[in-house]
């Protein structure tokens, strides 16, 4: 396997990653586990803390929240800590930055159309 198409795989699989990580429907299984309801059903239909809040109540709007945050942290982190935790540099280092922000879009994409709903 050639250097590029390393890189570039490896890339695709942490940007993959990222959106998985960020189409958890953490509002959905709040909905479904606390009220047993498909919270597209109810309020305004999404799935987000907002809807949660108006549907559920304050509590378990703010786990959601801080899950949805710490999703999108967590996926800027998953491409951080591969730079930090390879021993040897399998990605050029000028892709950090770049690749941090596709993560980052990566996350919030996956949060906005998830695979699992």
């Amino acid at each position: 396997m050639t250097p590029m198409v390393l890189n570039l795989t490896w890339s695709g699989l942490l940007v993959i990653s990222a959106y998985l990580l960020g189409s958890l429907p953490t509002g959905y299984l709040a909905g479904r586990w606390l009220k047993d309801i498909d919270i597209r059903e109810h309020g305004s239909g999404s799935t987000g803390a907002t809807n949660i809040l108006r549907t559920v109540g304050k509590g378990p709007a703010v786990v959601v929240l801080l899950i949805d945050a710490l999703k999108g942290a967590a996926a800027i982190s998953l491409v951080n800590g591969f730079y930090t935790l390879t021993q040897v540099s399998l990605l050029p280092e000028t892709w950090q930055p770049w690749l941090v922000a596709l993560a980052a879009f990566a996350a919030i994409f996956g949060h906005s159309k998830s695979i699992w709903l």
